[in-house]
């Protein structure tokens, strides 16, 4: 009797090590953003699709169908921390790509850091770090989970998309050089690159795709869903004549003293490819005792799509070959994880159809600019306040990311009172023909409450202490850019309807058209690896994944 208790009392302690093990079933956790994806392009561009790539994911892993962002602006910067922090602008302080800091009277990047150092490249390139980022995200969470042994890396073309997608703790955040060529990161994650990095650097791959030519990955009746190749309200790039194929990339590049051509061809994605492969690789992701995490993010489909629309061959064919670069980085990881890995692919925003182009065709839509609308106010705040015929007061300082920001100073000079100049601003403002609505702060906590989608998406954009004077609602089809190309940010289903995909380990096969917010990712990806959620999480698990 006391050899069989000896012998389950060894088994119980026995089960327990070896349940306190990390578990090595999930080795790596790949989460892909693709900058500018609008949801509807799974299916407008599924014709130029092979079965290895995004049909693949759709067929054999999770679609989620109905996935929104839940506040606004819709931006790169805002973007990335919402997918990886759980949460909005209203908590992690992200507002913008750009933002006006009331403080120091400037208009401040999301990423920018004064205090570091570039590393691997050029001066100013690598002046960048997440620390104005002031919540965890998914990574630092799943560092902190094991005494920061998991390693967490992030590549983009942009620096913002690879840091903030990381966060605070990761191992390092790489990001392309413009004027070297060169991927680099800053003195806040390394002191200098590693040699894998350093090799791949070397190779100098991009002067190789800078040389060549891009055409038409397919014959030209294969793009029947785009609008004519050289449409009039389609951006140029610099060195060309018209926005048509073929593009001849060894001339076009002429034009400029750097590599910023890289990221408006679709090799901007084969080289992000490419590194990203370097760094599983080089840093043996996958292969330690805890699961590891890499963020890859394309941001070459939104400097096409913001030059070029919706409707163009060159967003389309934009997307064929991504379409064949997510194959390539599936089939490495299928060689080398075999089933022992997690997929995720979303993007950080939508875009809006090119707003001259739809007047071509009877659909209401509109430019506007942020100087113009600044000028518009003070023109009417001139007129109603002043009795001046003096042009620009200047009582609105700025406006961006839909804010209006006054100047409280010049207010006072003037013996103002600021409950009128939001009275007058306000009606100056809904007179312009691109607007829709105008709020202020204290009018956002009426829609604290989803009951209205669009105006609650402002009250979870807004951040207490970076946030305008007034908030300014642009109507459908309006967007704050001059008349050629197209942008984003505003709350609209264009902007806010974003492709959610899964595969791989813990991911059951299926579909789900239930409406999921941007948030719920990170809190599904913390559950997906056991560890806690970030720690401003507000979204929920999407359960639907999970048999």
């Amino acid at each position: 009797m006391k050899t069989l208790t000896s012998i389950l009392t060894f088994l119980f302690i026995l089960s327990g090590i070896i349940y306190s093990q990390p578990t090595k079933e999930n080795k790596l956790v790949v989460a892909v953003v693709v900058d500018q994806m609008r949801y509807d392009y799974l299916q407008k561009f599924y014709p130029l699709y092979g079965d290895g790539g995004f049909k693949r994911l759709m067929k054999d892993g999770f679609n989620c169908t109905n996935v929104h962002y839940n506040y606004v602006p819709t931006y790169t910067g805002p973007g990335h921390t919402s997918i990886f922090t759980g949460t909005t602008p209203m908590m992690h302080g992200i507002i913008g790509n750009y933002y006006y800091d009331k403080a120091t009277d400037k208009v401040l990047y999301c990423a920018e850091d004064q205090f570091v150092q570039s590393v691997g490249g050029s001066h100013k390139a690598g002046l960048f770090s997440p620390k104005n980022l002031t919540v965890t995200t998914v990574g630092d969470e799943l560092r902190i989970s094991n005494g920061f042994r998991s390693k967490v890396i992030g590549v983009a073309l942009k620096d913002r998309g690879a840091i903030l997608s990381t966060g605070r703790a990761a191992n390092a955040a790489y990001w392309f050089d413009d004027s070297t060529g060169n991927w680099i990161t800053s003195s806040f994650y390394l002191t200098s690159l590693p040699d894998w990095a350093q090799v791949y650097n070397d190779q100098k791959a991009v002067n190789s795709f800078l040389d060549s030519t891009w055409t038409l990955l397919y014959p030209e009746s294969a793009y029947s869903m785009c609008g004519p190749d050289d449409m009039k309200f389609e951006e140029k790039l610099k060195g060309t004549t018209a926005s048509v194929f073929p593009y001849y990339l060894s001339e076009i590049r002429k034009a400029s003293t750097d590599f910023s051509l890289i990221k408006f061809t679709p090799y901007g994605n084969t080289i992000t490819t490419d590194f990203a492969i370097s760094a599983i690789k080089g840093e043996f992701l996958g292969q330690n005792e805890f699961t590891d995490m890499i963020v890859i993010s394309y941001s070459t489909p939104d400097y096409i799509g913001h030059f070029f629309g919706p409707q163009s061959y060159e967003l389309a064919d934009n997307y064929a070959r991504l379409d064949r670069e997510i194959q390539r980085l599936l089939e490495f990881l299928d060689q080398r994880f075999g089933k022992n890995y997690t997929f995720m692919i979303t993007s950080d925003h939508g875009v809006a159809e090119i707003p001259n182009y739809l007047l071509q065709q009877g659909i209401e839509g509109g430019n506007f600019t942020s100087n113009e609308v600044v000028s518009h106010c003070n023109s009417v705040l001139n007129d109603v306040l002043f009795k001046s015929s003096n042009p620009d007061n200047g009582l609105v300082k700025i406006f961006i990311n839909d804010h209006i920001y006054f100047d409280d100073q010049k207010i006072a000079d003037n013996n103002l009172k600021k409950e009128d100049v939001i009275v007058a601003t306000k009606k100056a403002l809904l007179a312009h023909p691109s607007v829709f609505d105008v709020l202020t702060p204290a009018e956002l906590l009426y829609f604290s409450n989803p009951g209205d989608p669009i105006k609650h998406r402002y009250y979870m954009g807004y951040h207490r202490t970076k946030g305008g004077d007034l908030l300014v609602m642009s109507k459908p089809g309006w967007i704050n850019r001059n008349p050629v190309g197209t942008t984003h940010g505003a709350p609209y289903v264009y902007d806010t309807h974003a492709p959610l995909l899964w595969y791989g380990y813990g991911i059951t096969k299926g579909r789900t058209a239930e409406f999921y917010s941007i948030t719920d990712i990170a809190p599904t990806i913390s559950n997906i690896l056991g560890i806690t959620q970030p720690n401003a999480t507000t979204g929920r698990v999407i359960d639907d994944l999970f048999d």
